[in-house]
């Protein structure tokens, strides 16, 4: 599905779908970008910085990125705002528009390719019981962190773990759900063996606390 003029959001941060986002605003350019959002009930999209600051001129942004929808807004006397997004679907962008204060972009959606039931199913498992494996060893089986049982999204559980940008960044490209998982696994399996030598020193981090923006 092609989307045309989709408010973009550059940020220091790789959104997954699923993915809970918390947003303080206090540019001026934002604070309007996402009054507009809110009186058409639309929604913008959270694309990564690739060159340049979250603060001041247009930075450069990766070509991929992720539609954010608007779940609450706690609006300040001064025009400041604090809010909470949840990623929805990755899009692609194919061309941007900076002839407002913001950037726009017009963007089609980004769907995996078809994989092999047998192999989805099979990677999905992996990834499940090393997730589960690594939750147990930091203590959060009592912390209500659910997950998710469509192979999709457990593949989209990596944006919640401190894999670093870029690796993010490059798995949100990926076209390929078997090839996500595999990611997470390898990770996970890696952090597993980390915790069982040196004791629970790692957590979850996920995109939590407000941005700069």
């Amino acid at each position: 599905m092609l989307i045309r003029n989709l408010p973009l959001f550059p940020l220091q941060v790789v959104l997954f779908p699923g993915m809970v986002l918390p947003l303080h605003i206090f540019e001026e350019r934002y604070r309007l970008m996402i009054a507009q959002c809110l009186d058409d009930e639309a929604r913008f999209g959270v694309v990564c910085i690739r060159e340049g600051r979250e603060v001041g001129d247009h930075a450069k942004v990766h070509d991929v990125g992720t539609i954010a929808r608007i779940v609450r807004v706690q609006r300040y006397d001064d025009g400041r705002m604090d809010m909470l997004t949840l990623g929805v679907e990755r899009v692609r962008i194919t061309s941007l528009n900076s002839d407002l204060p913001y950037l726009r972009g017009e963007v089609s959606t980004l769907h995996d390719a078809a994989s092999d039931p047998a192999q989805v199913s099979a990677a999905a498992a992996v990834a499940v019981l090393l997730l589960e494996e690594y939750r147990d060893l930091l203590g959060l089986a009592d912390a209500g962190l659910e997950l998710p049982t469509d192979p999709e999204a457990i593949s989209f559980v990596v944006g919640l773990l401190d894999v670093g940008l870029a690796r993010k960044q490059e798995l949100l490209e990926t076209d390929s759900t078997v090839a996500r998982l595999n990611g997470l696994s390898d990770y996970l399996a890696r952090e597993v063996a980390l915790v069982k030598a040196l004791g629970p020193t790692r957590r979850f981090r996920g995109n939590s606390g407000p941005t700069d923006n």
